[in-house]
């Protein structure tokens, strides 16, 4: 912007050559933006790392010596829960592990608990979502809708 500001000045001046300052300045504008992108890959590469969570010590209780020790997550196994697979599908139906699919369904409870669907594009502009995101929390909350014995509306 500032090498098309200065080219447009000069040119209004009539001038044929444009003084030192402003070749030394429209020279180093490809170093500068180089170096603010170098700049803005190093910030957004440590901000990655910095959000993978490490191992989280887990309370266990030992029966023997009726004490509880700490362990972490990946060193004792998860018990595995019997349930009927329907209450498995039904509950991944309900609350999915999806940020956007949990906060559309407190956004729409009263629209889900008249039987409302919102429409794809309430949900994309409402939750600033991309089409492909919006089908899918739309069509989750569809099935809220439908396993609570309403049908839902377009």
């Amino acid at each position: 912007m500032l090498g098309q500001v200065v080219y447009h000045l000069l040119s209004a001046a009539h001038a044929t050559r444009a003084p030192w300052p402003v070749v030394v300045l429209v020279s180093c504008l490809p170093v500068v933006t180089l170096g603010f992108g170098a700049a803005l890959t190093h910030l957004l590469r440590d901000t990655a790392a910095d959000d993978v969570p490490g191992p989280v010590p887990i309370p266990v209780l030992d029966e023997a010596a009726e004490t509880v020790a700490a362990v972490t997550a990946d060193a004792v196994p998860a018990p595995v829960p019997e349930v009927a697979a329907g209450t498995v599908a039904r509950r991944a139906r309900r609350r999915p592990g999806n940020a956007h699919a949990r906060k559309a369904e407190r956004k729409y409870a009263a629209d889900l608990a008249d039987g409302r669907v919102p429409s794809l594009r309430a949900v994309m502009r409402d939750l600033s979502l991309g089409q492909p995101k919006a089908r899918e929390v739309r069509a989750h909350l569809a099935s809220l809708a439908t396993a609570s014995g309403e049908v839902p509306n377009g």
